[in-house]
């Protein structure tokens, strides 16, 4: 999907006009840190590449490429350390859900989803944001590609066309939404899911140490073996995959905001050999750490 030139992103006073005149805009574009706002339209943010803060009232959430969640209108949020953040902006009324929003509010993920989680996001410390696997991450791709064509092309019937591809993709959003959480990845009850949010905030929380799927598996009480399983499935990578980018993302964020040398940033972000950070950083950057460092400061 092409991105919007930031000097392009309409004015919030701008956006609120489109969003009269159709109740949904699609914002495709790389994020910059952002100070707190609020808006009066809903939010439906994709996480489609890079890494960042997400501020929501008084807390910062990491969030990451396949993450998906709603801000609420009247909500103060923002961006921090955003890292190549590119991201999709779903802006929307509810007025576009119309006469399908009775049946919507019958799937127990919609209500989750677009209502309860970041309603309750202060308590719930962003545990159930959704992250998408990477089969569901490809159809929702899919489904937001063509909204944002059908956008663009403004062909005949594009409105009709667009208000359907919205209505798929949260019917989708729902089901993804209730399967993680209902244990759909294996297990019984909610228990899979929370399992993997612990060790996802046990990982993020102690990335700069050393780290082992036993280690990470004692801490949310479960095997090894099972916890491996239902991460997989879950997030479509490994927990060591996931644990690794994490470290990199940081090692990035030291690289372009601090003087740490190469090293020292590795060894900060639970690195214990430099030669292997180097490999790893380039690997998943597709540049070494001092390529990247002098590109960020040019």
């Amino acid at each position: 999907m092409p991105l919007l030139n930031e000097s392009r992103i309409p004015r919030l006073s701008e956006t609120r006009r489109m969003l009269k005149v159709f109740p949904l805009y699609v914002m495709p574009y790389k994020q910059p840190d952002l100070e707190l706002h609020a808006h009066d339209f809903m939010e439906l943010v994709y996480v489609t590449h890079g890494f960042g803060g997400h501020v929501h009232g008084k807390q910062e959430y990491p969030i990451h490429r396949g993450d998906c969640f709603m801000v609420l209108p009247g909500d103060p949020h923002g961006y921090r350390n955003a890292e190549d953040l590119r991201i999709v902006n779903i802006l929307f009324y509810p007025r576009i859900f119309g006469d399908s929003l009775a049946a919507m509010r019958d799937l127990a993920g919609f209500n989750q989803f677009f209502s309860l989680e970041p309603a309750l996001r202060s308590r719930t410390a962003f545990k159930y944001k959704l992250h998408f696997s990477a089969g569901q991450d490809a159809q929702v791709s899919a489904i937001v590609n063509g909204m944002h064509e059908e956008q663009e092309r403004r062909a005949s019937g594009h409105a009709v066309a667009l208000r359907a591809l919205f209505l798929q993709l949260a019917v989708l959003i729902s089901r993804c939404y209730e399967e993680n959480m209902s244990g759909g990845i294996g297990g019984a009850g909610a228990a899979p899911q929370e399992r993997i949010a612990r060790a996802i905030d046990y990982i993020e929380s102690q990335f700069d140490k050393e780290l082992s799927l036993s280690q990470v598996a004692s801490a949310v009480c479960v095997s090894a073996g099972h916890l491996a399983h239902i991460f997989k499935a879950s997030t479509g990578m490994s927990l060591f995959d996931y644990l690794l980018n994490f470290r990199i993302d940081k090692a990035r964020h030291l690289l372009r905001n601090t003087d740490l040398s190469i090293s020292e940033s590795a060894f900060a972000c639970g690195f214990n050999d430099s030669a292997y950070f180097s490999r790893a950083f380039k690997k998943i950057t597709g540049q070494t750490p001092r390529q990247f460092r002098k590109s960020v400061a040019g």
